[in-house]
């Protein structure tokens, strides 16, 4: 259901509220505003007024974005398809997520050592089982590999 009445303060309100529960991207301001105002471009203008002011900030949010999906145990394919899909920007991305970070080869015996504890692959089926459980966190092949070859 949009208001029509997009006044500049509503919007602002709203867009507030929103931060207030957590850290958004520009991307998802604007899709959750238009869902509730109809005037596109007072949205878009007010976005870029709290980008100005800085109380909207594509680096906070990829900040707190990363580290909440971490502590999920979630990998850097994971967490870099997921800020695509918020739109957060290639370069932005790149310069957060390092896939090479040693901080992922720890994280992914973290998660794997939860999931799996300390028990030796058992055949291929269990091998293959493992695989897709941490490729489908977000591990490269490389991390994943080495963790079965220890």
């Amino acid at each position: 259901m949009k208001n029509l009445a997009s006044s500049d303060a509503s919007i602002k309100n709203a867009a507030l509220a929103l931060l207030a529960r957590r850290e958004h991207s520009k991307y998802e301001l604007a899709s959750k505003l238009s869902r509730k105002f109809s005037d596109a471009q007072k949205v878009q203008q007010e976005l870029d007024a709290l980008a100005k002011d800085n109380l909207q900030s594509e680096e906070r949010f990829v900040e707190s974005f990363i580290r909440a999906k971490k502590n999920h145990g979630k990998g850097p394919k994971f967490i870099k398809q997921e800020l695509r899909q918020r739109g957060v920007s290639e370069y932005l991305i790149a310069s957060y997520v390092y896939e090479n970070d040693e901080d992922w080869l720890e994280l992914a015996k973290q998660v794997y050592t939860k999931k799996f504890g300390m028990t030796p692959v058992a055949d291929s089926k269990d091998k293959a089982r493992r695989i897709r459980f941490m490729v489908s966190r977000g591990f490269s092949a490389d991390n994943v590999m080495s963790l079965l070859s220890n």
